[in-house]
Parts: structure tokens; sequence; C-alpha cells
């Protein structure tokens, strides 16, 4: 963030009515067992933001530059220091399945001229992360004076289209095409690889290596001896602690022991073990990977607010060709109920199966659910076959998110005062009354849930990286263009409101994405570490 841009210092300093969590640490009342990010102006901008740490960790003085040097941190480093270890290769092998250039990667090189192209795909988080932090200032090539050691794993990949394809790599002890019993024994192996070719898994038991689980029930089938120190960057916070899987598909469900696999199905229980899907205690949830072309219609892609004139939005698969399993039956409720009591017509509520949509307003940039996710004021967000991105789409166009998911955490939700600005909807509670429920949220508490929203919501996006600038700069231009015929159309300078909550920025705040959000936990996480003796004293 450049300090010194009005614009971008209204829209990132905290505004009325902002909890602790988005307060600079000398303001904060701390609750137990919590912590917190603060906001983007208490982030620091200079080269080292090593300082830039959780409001609620108890900050000592600055230590001199001898103190610095002792523990190794040296001059103008960016903590945390990561290693990254090479592939193991279980995972490697599973790289040469990538057939084509747009396989098991976020981005890819194409025709004309060797360019970059996105890929979709929230999965795509793995290939993005790792490129991330491989070139990000983070990464050391001393394992000595690493604060974490992140290992890589292909868990999506393996999912798709590797276990889709007709050769398959041997992970498991017997052949099956159950995908989750492949992922369990994926990390596995590279547990097993880690700790017996370097010193380091055994000198902390784990608890400064970073695996990440991106896919639909997250670690809820990891491997016990992976899960139960090691810190997971996870899409699933789910947090029962007897729990079974929620997916309809057969392949990856976690507590089926079907026939194939029933011989070796309490040795593959057994490595599992019996542990959480997610601790916010030593684990964060993270946002899904998405270009931010999905993000068209949002102010943070220079697109002006528009008039929310959609109470209720949940678009997507709504489980008709699904087992009512599928969403805990949470899409399919909302989809029954908006269809007998005419939600569309008496409340602008809208429930429907992807595109099926009539629209009477057409935006000049043709991204139906980005406009109309623009033009609501509340957004479901429901799961799926375990997580969803629904949350994310909600929150980075400025629509207040309605959370129906019992006994699941949001990404971030740990860190972010998430209930300052969203609505948690017990599964129980999805009714008829829906309508009114959200019609007793009076304007007032809608404008501080935006305002506290539009202090937050590009953290929720991801865009560190080589490809970004260029990207964002071929939005803008696109928006600039929709923008102008407006302005034309109105006959107006401007069509950003004053005062809005959600106001214009020349640049996306710097440092303060959904990666540096990951790399300011981590620094406070192994802060929490070494104070509890669990990671090696820097000498």
């Amino acid at each position: 963030m450049n300090p010194a841009d009005p614009e971008e210092a209204q829209q990132s300093a905290p505004q009325g009515g902002i909890q602790s969590s988005l307060l600079p640490s000398n303001t904060t009342s701390v609750t137990p067992n919590t912590t917190r990010i603060p906001s983007t102006s208490t982030l620091s901008t200079s080269n080292n933001p090593s300082t830039s740490i959780p409001s609620t960790v108890n900050r000592s003085p600055k230590p001199s530059q001898r103190e610095e040097s002792k523990r190794g941190m040296g001059l103008g480093r960016l903590r945390p220091l990561i290693y990254v270890y090479d592939s193991p290769l279980s995972s490697s092998n599973i790289l040469q399945y990538s057939v084509g250039a747009n396989i098991c990667s976020w981005r890819y090189l194409g025709p004309p001229g060797n360019i970059s192209y996105w890929m979709g795909g929230q999965y795509n988080v793995e290939t993005y992360f790792h490129e991330a932090l491989m070139t990000s200032e983070h990464r050391t090539f001393d394992p000595e004076e690493a604060d974490f050691f992140y290992v890589p794993v292909y868990l999506s990949c393996l999912m798709s289209p590797v276990m889709n394809s007709r050769e398959q790599p041997q992970l498991t002890p017997t052949l099956t095409n159950k995908r989750v019993m492949h992922g369990t024994y994926l990390y596995h192996h590279a547990y097993e690889h880690i700790r017996q070719n370097y010193p380091f898994w055994n000198r902390s038991h784990g608890h400064d290596h970073i695996f990440l689980t991106p896919h639909d029930e997250g670690a809820c089938y990891l491997p016990y001896d992976v899960y139960v120190n090691s810190t997971l960057l996870t899409s699933w916070g789910r947090t029962d602690i007897n729990h079974t899987s929620g997916t309809t598909f057969i392949y990856d469900n976690y507590s089926d022991f079907s026939d194939e696999t029933k011989s070796f199905g309490a040795m593959w229980q057994n490595l599992m073990g019996r542990h959480p899907c997610y601790d916010p205690v030593k684990d964060l949830v993270i946002p899904a990977f998405k270009s931010p072309r999905k993000y068209i219609h949002s102010p943070l892609m220079d697109y002006p607010p528009m008039k929310r004139d959609i109470l209720f939005y949940a678009r997507g698969n709504m489980g008709t060709a699904n087992d009512p399993m599928y969403s805990r039956n949470i899409r399919q409720k909302l989809l029954s109920l908006s269809v007998k009591h005419q939600w569309d017509k008496n409340f602008s509520i809208y429930v429907i199966e992807k595109s099926d949509f009539k629209d009477y307003y057409r935006p000049c940039i043709k991204d139906m659910y980005s406009h109309q996710l623009a033009r609501s004021k509340f957004c479901a967000v429901v799961p799926g076959d375990g997580f969803s991105s629904r949350f994310e789409d909600a929150v980075v166009h400025g629509c207040i998110p309605i959370i129906i998911q019992d006994r699941v955490h949001m990404p971030f939700e740990s860190i972010l005062d998430i209930d300052s600005f969203s609505v948690r909807l017990s599964e129980s509670k999805v009714d008829e009354h829906l309508p009114h429920v959200l019609l007793s949220i009076s304007d007032e508490q809608v404008e501080r849930m935006q305002r506290r929203l539009g202090t937050v919501y590009h953290r929720f996006m991801y865009y560190t990286g080589v490809l970004f600038p260029e990207e964002l700069s071929l939005i803008r231009s696109k928006t600039s263009h929709c923008v102008n015929r407006q302005l034309k159309a109105s006959a107006t300078k401007t069509i950003w409101p004053k005062g809005h909550a959600f106001q214009h920025l020349k640049h996306l705040p710097h440092r303060s994405d959904a990666f540096y959000t990951v790399m300011q936990w981590l620094r406070w996480r192994w802060e929490v570490l070494e104070a509890q003796g669990k990671v090696p004293v820097k000498l």
C-alpha cells in the first residue's frame, strides 16, 4: 500500500464500528485463545514487514542489530523464512502424467510467443502456492536458518487427471480406484521421504513443517503421523472431532470401505488414525485459488459499486441430480423453498441452477455470475462435496456472506473477525422464513458489515506472482472501457459514490493478498511454536 495515496488510505483504514481484529495493537482487546490479523493500515509497508504480525501477539521491544544477528535473522530478511523441499519422488512421478500443457498447473505456456495463460480451477492453489514460495523473498536455501519447511504434495493432480488415466502410479498396497486412499498414501510417502532423508522433521517432530491439503474434504483422511503436529494450510475447515465423509463421490469417500479395499481397509484406517479434519490452533483455512477474471465486476477490479437490487443470491450445482447427502441437502432445500414460495418474484431472491437466470440487465462485460454477485446484498455460502469457494466469491464482490454450514470455519476465520461482516444461519433454520430473516437486518447493519468487509476483502484474492500485474492491467482496461461508457450515458464526472463502503483503489494494497496473509499468520505461528519450545531456537 502506498501511504501517500489518499484513495488507498481511505479504503484500507479501519472504518466505523471495526472490531478488535481490525484495530492497531495498542487498541486491541484480546479474547483468550484467538488470533487476529490487523487491517492493511496497521501492516508494515517497509521492505521488511516482519513486524506485521497478528495484533493479539504480545510485542516485545524491537531487537537490536546484535540480537537480530544472533538469531540468524539478518537485516532486511522477510520472516518467516521457509525452506522448500524438492518434490518427493511420489509427487514428482505424478507430474509425468501431465500429458497436456494445461494439466496440473495454475498456468501454462502457449502460442503465440510462449505466453503464459491462466488456468481455471480452485484446486490449482497447490501448484500456485508452490511456485509462489519458490520465487518468494520468504524462501531460504539454507535449511538451518529456516523457520518452516514446506513439503510439496500434488494431491489434486493425483485426484484428477491422474486417477482418471489408464495408467496410474502404484501408491497403495493394493490396486484400487479409491482416490482418497491413494491420497493418504501419497502424503505418507512424502512423510517417510523427508523423515528418512533429512534431519529436520525428527528434531521438531514435524511442528515446523507445512502441508497443503486443497481438495474437497481437506485433511480429513491425512495419515495421523502427518496430521498430528504439522501446520496445515487447508481448504476445508470442518471442526467435528468425530466425522464421516460428506461426499457423494464413492471414490472420494474416506468412510466407505468397499469390497475392493476391504482386505486393506484396516491397514488404511490404521494409517489415517482418528483426528479432526482441521485444528484452528495449528492449522489455517485458506481461500481457493481463482483467476482475477472471475471477479471482473468486483470493486477490487476497478468496477464501480452497483445498486444491490438482489436480496439473496445462490447459484451453481443445486444438487437436483445428486444424492441428498450432497451439500448436506442445503442447496436442494434452498432451491425447493425458492420455487415453492416464489422468492424471486416476491423478494428478489434468486436460487438457481448454474446459468438458469433470465436477467433484465446485461453487463457490457459478459460475466453474468460476477455481475450478479456484485448486485447482491446477501450471498449463500453452502458446502458442496466438502468445501466450496462461495465464501470467497461473495466477499470479493462485496456481498455479505450468509454462512449455512454448521461446525465449519471459513477461510481465515481463525485470524479475521469474520462475524463482523457475515451472518451465520444454522442448517436447521433454513425454512420459508429466510426472506423475513434477511429483511429484518437493518440498512444500518448492512452498511456496517459492508464497511468492515471493505477493509479486508482484498485478502481473499491471490495477486502475488509474475502474471498478476499484466492480468490486472488487462482486466482494469476492460473495466475502464465499460465505466467510460456508463459515464457518457450518465453525463457525470464519476460513478464512484462518495463515502461508499467500497472505494476506488488505484492499486491493490501491497503485500496484503491471500498469499501474504498466510505469510503473516506463519510469522505469528512460528513465534508461538518457539515460545512453546517446539522448534529449535535460532542462536
